[in-house]
Parts: C-alpha cells; sequence; structure tokens
C-alpha cells in the first residue's frame, strides 16, 4: 500500500493508468480512493486502462486458437 501511495503522489492521478497490473492495480486504485480521486476522472482512467487490459487479452486468446 505505501508503495501505491508513493506512486500515486509521484504521478498523480495518471498512475491508474497501471490499475490494469494484476498485483500494482488493486492497491493503486485503492490509494486513489483513500486520496479523494474524483469519481470521474478516476472512472474514466482506469475504464480506458481496464478496456486496453481485456482487448489484448481478447485479442491473445483470438490468435491462440
Amino acid at each position: 500500500m505505501d508503495k501505491a501511495c508513493g506512486w500515486y503522489h509521484k504521478w498523480g492521478r495518471w498512475s491508474l493508468l497501471m490499475s490494469w497490473m494484476p498485483i500494482v492495480g488493486d492497491p493503486l486504485t485503492l490509494a486513489a480512493g483513500m486520496l479523494r480521486e474524483p469519481f470521474w476522472s478516476f472512472l474514466a482512467i482506469v475504464a480506458v486502462a481496464k478496456t486496453m487490459r481485456y482487448m489484448v487479452v481478447a485479442a491473445l486468446a483470438l490468435g491462440g486458437a
């Protein structure tokens, strides 16, 4: 959690672009909530990050089938 807060303080809301990462993403979103990131900017950035993640997963799954 300390590492996530450090990233959030260093990079600000743009660190939420890393929310797609399996181990790092959840603490980053928790840190954003604790540090009172405005909901709409949080939602937009996390939606972009998660959408890109699942587009890559889908492309790999379809390409490997």
